[in-house]
This record gives structure tokens, C-alpha cells and sequence, in this order.
């Protein structure tokens, strides 16, 4: 049997931060995003529980709330910046994917595969 302390807050951790490639249109490709887990309870202070908003709090590089990204892209929010920088819809769903892979959705999806299988 397994300790109680083993489900103490500091024994928890988050996957550690990732980078990933989005797009090949800025610095020539060479330029990597950074991104993270968060957290439920984050999530859920979020005005809306969206794929966007999501996306938009894991990414770490870029910073998305820097006011000057909001002004360049003529954005009123993270996720609007984070829309109009990803022209293609190839590179959203590249961050997108990243997203939910290292927040679990993947792993969570492919549990609930198999337990339908069975």
C-alpha cells in the first residue's frame, strides 16, 4: 500500500515545460515556442474553458501578454494573438497538438479507447 504522502501538494509535479516547433516563418525556423502545463484549477479561472484559452496560457515563448504582440497583431487577448500569429491552420493545430499532449488529453483519449474496446 502507498503512503499518504505520496498525494501531498509538494509531491506533485507538472510535465516539465516543452519546446516545439510551430512555424518556419519566424527567425527562419530556427525560432522554437516554449510551452507548459497548467494546472485544473487555472483552467478552470479561465472566463471560458476553451482549446483556445488553453493553448493560449500553456504558451510560455512568445510572451502572449506582451502588450506590444497585442497592439502588432490587433488583438484584444492572448487566444486572438495567438490566432492571428498562426496563419495557416497547419501551424495552430501543430501548437494545439502539443497542448493537449502535455496536458494529458492525448493519454486521456486513448485510456478512454481502450476501455471502450473492452
Amino acid at each position: 500500500m502507498r503512503e499518504l504522502e505520496c498525494f501531498f501538494q509538494e509531491n506533485c509535479y507538472l510535465p516539465p515545460n516543452e519546446k516545439i516547433m510551430v512555424s518556419d516563418r519566424f527567425e527562419d525556423g530556427e525560432l522554437l515556442w516554449e510551452i507548459r502545463a497548467v494546472r485544473e484549477a487555472e483552467l478552470r479561472k479561465m472566463e471560458k474553458e476553451t482549446e483556445e484559452n488553453l493553448c493560449a496560457a500553456a504558451v510560455v515563448f512568445p510572451d502572449l501578454q506582451d502588450r506590444k504582440l497585442w497592439e502588432s497583431y490587433g488583438a484584444k487577448s492572448s487566444a486572438e494573438v495567438l490566432q492571428n500569429m498562426n496563419e495557416t491552420p497547419a501551424e495552430y493545430l501543430r501548437l494545439q497538438k502539443a497542448v493537449m499532449v502535455l496536458n494529458g488529453f492525448q493519454k486521456r483519449k486513448a485510456e478512454r479507447r481502450e476501455t471502450a474496446k473492452n
